[in-house]
């Protein structure tokens, strides 16, 4: 059976997490822009947090958002790879496939 590859899979999560925030940043951005006077885009960038984006996704999204951010705090504090269940381990090939 093949291990698990902690790193390989954090960077997965991370990598899926950023992009689905940074697509509804675009979004978040272009509304904002059609509705507000002008404001720097530095400005407009620092303000911008999951917070925001988290209004804009559809429910599939949100789930999968605190799926990927469930499985990311599980690897820094606890045992990423079993289920929370029955707390066997989960197959790699599985975690490799949906990480979250």
């Amino acid at each position: 059976m093949k291990t698990i590859d902690k790193n390989h899979l954090r960077e997965r999560l991370q990598t899926r997490l950023d992009e689905i925030i940074e697509r509804h940043r675009h979004t978040e951005d272009t509304e904002k822009m059609l509705h507000e006077p002008e404001i720097e885009p530095e400005e407009r960038a620092q303000k911008l947090s999951i917070a925001d984006v988290y209004g804009y996704l559809d429910e599939r999204e949100k789930r999968e958002l605190e799926a990927i951010t469930h499985a990311l705090s599980i690897m820094e504090t606890g045992p990423y790879g079993f289920c929370e269940v029955c707390k066997k381990p989960i197959d790699p090939e599985r975690l490799e496939a949906i990480p979250w």
